[in-house]
């Protein structure tokens, strides 16, 4: 089957290029043909693609200007593939719903014989941290995206089954019509080997390193963590808390560190390629995701979760469905009731007080992940999806 796959995600910005590159190279593994279509991005990035074919469109920085001049660019190319390729399967994403639908036009009356899938990784949902025209501007677009794509589109796929329900009730859609395929993990890149000299070189010997990687967002409870931490020091004298990412939150972050002389207890690292992350992980004792009770968190697949997982790191981890469902019943998450700072403490206590016990414990997160969580499972089921919908 030839898949082309389109998403404006700007990875620039959006450091999660891993979906999309371990997605291409397993469907890959699958028979398949996938040539992935993205916003142009910086030179030295490419090198992360070499393994699956990618098509590279217009995305100049000008705010403004870039996300028109990419969609203009994808509806020429998208045309010329359309007439020339032919390809089985067009995935987008749902900022290209608008652009594609003469396309999807043309498929239901029978003039092009290519199937089109809309793909929803995420929800736009208002956190605070972003400006209010902005979040209603996408949110319009996003609603407004999927009421239209429910008439024009051949098939849905979703990132959680939590997300399918949520779809299937607010669009009237049958859920059996839904496809679900969840973040994973590539096991090849993903395998815990301890790195002391990593450890040393940032002066963390001999200290129980809590980990925090992602987008750095105070909608993610890291305000809170940060007193966390604060609250802690005297109680716990070897805490550190490691924080690798950027975001929009960084510098209130710092502000916070600098203010109360946290400097040698909160470590703040900025971004690193995605094949780096590993090495990150394996320095720590335990990850950290205080995410608040949100509907982003819960309908969400939580790919940081999993990486730990799959380093054989336990999590303390808040309540929430995204959470639960991945994790059941498994002692590898160390579960708080809410992202507010008693109970972060209290999370950082349970896992400090089982510290000894934490690499037993963390290997039925790599049973979790074997099982139900590699990037190859998740191609398997988005193969089987897509070999529905061009069967039907």
């Amino acid at each position: 089957m030839e898949i082309f796959w389109v998403t404006q995600t700007d990875f620039d910005e959006n450091l999660d290029i891993a979906t999309w590159k371990e997605m291409g190279i397993s469907l890959g593994k699958l028979g398949h043909k996938v040539n992935l279509i993205l916003p142009r991005f910086k030179r030295g990035k490419a090198n992360l693609l070499k393994d699956v074919e990618t098509t590279l469109l217009p995305y100049p920085k000008v705010r403004f200007l870039r996300g028109l001049i990419f969609q203009i660019a994808l509806l020429s190319y998208m045309g010329f593939i359309l007439v020339f390729k032919k390809p089985d399967v067009i995935i987008t994403d749902h900022f290209c719903i608008f652009t594609m639908s003469i396309f999807t036009l043309f498929s239901k009356l029978k003039l092009v014989k290519s199937k089109f899938i809309i793909d929803i990784r995420g929800v736009p949902i208002y956190t605070g941290e972003e400006k209010n025209i902005n979040y209603k501007t996408q949110n319009i677009r996003f609603y407004s995206g999927l009421f239209f794509a429910k008439y024009l589109y051949d098939g849905i796929t979703v990132i959680t089954p939590m997300y399918r329900e949520r779809i299937s009730k607010d669009f009237k859609i049958k859920s059996d019509l839904i496809g679900v395929w969840e973040s994973g993990v590539s096991l090849e890149l993903f395998h815990c080997m301890a790195n002391k000299n990593m450890r040393k070189g940032m002066g963390l010997d001999n200290k129980f390193i809590v980990m925090y990687h992602g987008s750095m967002l105070a909608s993610r409870g890291l305000k809170e963590l940060g007193r966390a931490i604060d609250e802690l020091k005297t109680e716990i004298p070897d805490l550190s808390l490691f924080l690798l990412g950027h975001g929009p939150g960084i510098h209130e972050i710092k502000e916070f560190v600098q203010n109360n002389k946290l400097e040698g207890k909160v470590i703040i690292h900025g971004s690193v390629e995605y094949t780096d992350v590993p090495d990150y992980i394996a320095m720590c004792d335990v990850g950290i995701l205080p995410f608040p009770d949100l509907l982003l968190w819960r309908m969400s697949s939580p790919l940081k979760l999993m990486e730990y997982l799959a380093m054989g790191k336990p999590v303390i981890l808040t309540r929430i469905p995204a959470h639960e469902f991945v994790i059941g019943k498994k002692k590898c998450g160390i579960f708080i009731d809410s992202h507010h700072l008693k109970d972060i403490k209290e999370g950082i206590r349970n896992a400090y007080k089982i510290r000894s016990e934490l690499k037993k414990i963390g290997e039925e997160g790599k049973e979790i992940i074997r099982e139900r969580f590699t990037w190859n499972q998740q191609a398997q089921k988005l193969s089987t999806y897509l070999q529905k919908i061009v069967n039907n």
